[in-house]
């Protein structure tokens, strides 16, 4: 069974709970528990929300991209709460897809959320 590191705001995890239900889910809400599964795990994709824990998703990158383990593992950024910076965020996003690291890039409407949606978004990644 494959292993999803999810790293998003508490709020979050009912909805990616029900979407990946067919896989191992490790949910971190902070920044330091992410931290402490990329070190001590397996992890076969990473999905971080843009906004988690201050908006430190960028930092986890730099972390799971530095650790040898995890220097092909898919990392798959979401957006789900609107934002002001949107544009900024978006072209971000594109550089670190441009730059390889990360593998993607998925904004989700919460009023649009499906579970079936979610779930072959990131199948995509779990070969």
């Amino acid at each position: 069974m494959s292993k999803i590191l999810a790293c998003m705001v508490e709020q979050n995890f009912p909805w990616i709970r029900a979407a990946l239900s067919g896989y191992a889910l490790i949910e971190a809400s902070s920044f330091e528990r992410a931290e402490t599964a990329i070190l001590e795990e397996s992890i076969d994709l990473f999905l971080l929300e843009v906004h988690f824990d201050d908006s430190r998703a960028t930092e986890l990158v730099n972390i799971i991209r530095r650790n040898t383990q995890h220097l092909c593992t898919p990392i798959v950024i979401v957006r789900l709460a609107p934002s002001e910076l949107l544009g900024p965020i978006r072209q971000t996003m594109i550089s670190l897809i441009a730059l390889s690291r990360i593998n993607d890039y998925i904004e989700f409407r919460s009023d649009k959320l499906s579970d079936e949606y979610i779930a072959n978004c990131i199948a995509r990644y779990l070969v």
